[in-house]
């Protein structure tokens, strides 16, 4: 059981916006990664078991929302020495090994996802455009 229980947010709250870069230095922002009809955000890890546990299942969704029109961003904000599985070269590792098609980004100060109020791996945020 997680000690941490993520925080639910009020529905129609606006999403953060933000700025962050992929492990091979591409950057993204939130405007330019956004679906026609919503994002699905989704912070999460490589070292979680809770977020290992979701990932292929993960991949499927984030297919299945992009015929819908809704793209999807996984944010990972536990760039640090103590987790040597999150750093970007296993990051790279994952992309590579579930042929992850969306961006796979680093929230190495955790700005993003105390932005969005994220408390734990994973967190999962879906907004849509109405």
């Amino acid at each position: 059981m997680a000690l941490v229980e993520s925080i639910d947010i009020p529905l129609g709250s606006p999403m953060p916006q933000f700025q962050l870069k992929d492990p091979y230095g591409k950057s993204y922002n939130s405007e330019n990664i956004a679906g026609e009809k919503g994002l699905l955000v989704v912070f999460t890890c490589n070292h979680c078991p809770y977020a290992k546990a979701i990932w292929p299942r993960f991949v499927k969704l984030a297919k299945a929302s992009k015929k819908r029109g809704i793209n999807t961003v996984a944010i990972n904000p536990n760039i640090h020495p103590d987790y040597p599985e999150d750093k970007p070269e296993m990051m790279i590792k994952k992309i590579e090994e579930l042929n992850i098609d969306f961006p796979y980004l680093i929230d190495e100060s955790q700005t993003v996802a105390k932005a969005f109020g994220a408390q734990c791996t994973p967190d999962i945020y879906l907004y849509d455009w109405k």
